[in-house]
């Protein structure tokens, strides 16, 4: 296990490549720009034939949302089967799939190397 701005900041992991990255409960925060950067980033850590698995939550059956948003102030960045195709196709990713989960209530984009 390894942090994102280890990995990135630490001379000793710059050449470190990784099997499999996975993020979940984070791009619920970064708009499109963020998005497609850190996707980007992440993508340059891979091995060949390395796995990038990105999770966000989806509007699609998410009975929590007005829980969180109201009496919470809990705002997040829901993401769709398109929006999640779109990072991917922005990023330059040209092997991804999304998938869901959880009665559609989280989108898997999986990109791989």
């Amino acid at each position: 296990h390894l942090g994102y701005h280890e990995s990135r900041n630490n001379q000793k992991n710059k050449n470190k490549l990784f099997d499999i990255i996975y993020s979940i409960g984070l791009f619920d925060y970064f708009d499109e720009t963020v998005a497609r950067f850190v996707i980007r980033d992440l993508f340059k850590m891979l091995k060949p034939e390395g796995i990038l698995l990105i999770a966000n939550l989806s509007m699609d059956n998410n009975k929590y949302r007005s829980f969180l948003e109201f009496s919470m102030e809990w705002y997040l960045v829901y993401r769709s089967v398109d929006d999640m195709s779109r990072l991917a196709e922005k990023s330059g990713a040209k092997n991804y799939s999304v998938n869901e989960i959880r009665d559609g209530m989280m989108k898997f984009l999986e990109i791989r190397n």
